[in-house]
């Protein structure tokens, strides 16, 4: 696996390097101090299996924020971890599960890292195509909305990509406003040059629909979503006068059974499971099994909000921890509290 492990020098801090990064000094074929940005010529050298450092003089929440150097890296589909001082962080050596697709599930663990985790990557579930007829034939007819909706990332993702595929670009969406179900959605949609002109507080399809419901009055809007999702936004829109046209921009397929996790979970190995979204919740049950209940009894379950929790609980699975805020860095930070 082709890794960068980027640590936090800054002048200020006077603390004892972690273990982890003492090794990884040590054991590194490269390490490069601050020259400007280097994420091609990283990639290159982590693409030959050589062991590269990056270390950068800043601050640690600084380099946690960084959408630079880190962002291009990830895109480039070289994993990253981030290394600080061993300051006795809550998260420190524990392991953690992430069960998203993989198209997300390395930015969350270089989060996890960044905060001292060991991470276990298992997708519990697929991002996959699927028929995009309707999409297209909506995208095509833009000038027909009033709004266009996206309730998740992978939306606004595989929605440019069908824009791509039709030699157009984000000024498709120039007639028409853009409402995003929350702050991850509207940070994918920014990245395409799109601000959203409506970014719900809450994310869950009650709050959208209502503070939507509160910000226009009806009109015709273009939601793309997930395949199989919930219809609670579409169906309050409709209850309220609005015309809305839902159509799939991909769907989600479990993925396959990871025996080396459910030996984790059967040995109590694993400190906790982070679960994000619903479908990542049913893909975590069905890949445990039946004993799921019983076996997730033996680690912290970590919840990214009330619809996911309701998936768990129903299927007999304990929530532990879950955010106010219904957003991955939120959910590490509760973590970080339950530990702590």
């Amino acid at each position: 696996m082709a890794l960068i492990t980027f640590l936090s020098v800054a002048p200020s801090d006077q603390r004892t390097p972690s273990a982890e990064a003492r090794e990884r000094l040590a054991k590194a074929d490269r390490v490069v101090r601050d020259v400007g940005s280097m994420a091609d010529g990283l990639v290159s050298e982590a693409r030959e299996g050589k062991v590269v450092v990056r270390e950068r003089s800043e601050e640690w929440g600084a380099l946690l924020a960084d959408d630079g150097e880190i962002a291009t890296v990830l895109r480039a589909g070289v994993d990253v971890e981030l290394l600080a001082a061993d300051d006795g962080r809550p998260l420190f050596r524990k392991r953690v599960l992430v069960t998203r697709a993989k198209e997300q599930a390395g930015a969350t663990a270089a989060l996890l890292r960044g905060r001292g985790a060991r991470v276990v990557v298992s997708p519990t579930i697929e991002i996959v195509a699927c028929d995009t007829a309707p999409l297209r034939r909506a995208l095509d007819q833009m000038g027909a909305y009033d709004w266009v909706a996206f309730t998740s990332a992978n939306g606004v993702l595989q929605t440019f990509r069908e824009l791509h595929a039709m030699s157009k670009d984000s000024r498709a969406l120039s007639g028409v406003k853009v409402a995003s179900i929350g702050p991850a959605t509207a940070l994918a949609l920014e990245a395409h040059g799109i601000r959203a002109d409506l970014v719900a507080r809450e994310s869950r399809g009650e709050g959208f629909a209502e503070q939507l419901l509160s910000s226009s009055a009806p009109g015709r809007l273009l939601l793309a979503r997930a395949k199989e999702a919930r219809e609670v936004f579409p169906q309050m829109l409709r209850q309220s006068g609005w015309t809305v046209d839902v159509v799939a921009a991909y769907e989600t397929r479990r993925a396959g059974r990871d025996e080396a996790v459910c030996r984790s979970l059967e040995a109590g190995e694993l400190d906790a499971v982070m679960v994000t979204s619903t479908s990542t919740a049913v893909g975590l049950c069905e890949l445990v099994g039946e004993r799921a209940p019983e076996l997730l009894l033996r680690t912290c379950v970590a919840s990214i909000g009330p619809v996911t929790t309701e998936a768990l609980v129903v299927r007999g699975v304990r929530v532990d921890v879950s955010p106010s805020q219904y957003t991955v860095p939120a959910l590490v930070s509760a973590l970080e509290r339950f530990f702590g």
